[in-house]
């Protein structure tokens, strides 16, 4: 019912936006030496595709990408979609990379991963200083 009240055009672009998203997101991993998870588990794949189709900074995924060096790709989607997360309430970019970073560096778990959006998501709507914020996470 509601595709038929989408222009063929839309639905089209719409395709192509997506398979150029996971091109870009293939052609990341392979080149952070992440192109293992493509096959076995595509979370992490996944993740990089959506965070690019929403508009996520590509340098940005490139940076965590290089950062997740060892750690498991759960890990590393977990992290991807935290930034996209935090980009979307208004982090600014730096503080939202460096958060990014510091969950990987310390090893968080998915499920610390959400709990850190989860904190910085109402520290951002109390209207909390972005750097203020980074820097309290891990005192």
């Amino acid at each position: 019912g509601i595709l038929e009240k989408v222009g063929p055009d839309t639905l089209k672009s719409a395709v192509h936006n997506r398979h150029a998203a996971f091109r870009k997101a293939r052609a990341l991993l392979v080149e952070t030496d992440h192109d293992s998870s493509i096959e076995t588990d595509p979370t992490l794949l996944n993740a990089t595709a959506f965070a690019l189709e929403s508009g996520f900074d590509p340098s940005s995924i490139k940076d965590v990408l290089t950062a997740g060096e060892g750690k498991t790709s759960k890990q590393i989607a977990a992290v991807i979609e935290l930034g996209e997360t935090l980009d979307y309430v208004g982090m600014t970019p730096e503080t939202l990379l460096l958060i990014m970073k510091d969950c990987l560096l310390k090893n968080l778990s998915p499920p610390q991963i959400e709990r850190v959006m989860e904190h910085v998501t109402e520290k951002l709507r109390k209207g909390d200083d972005h750097k203020a914020i980074h820097d309290e996470l891990w005192v």
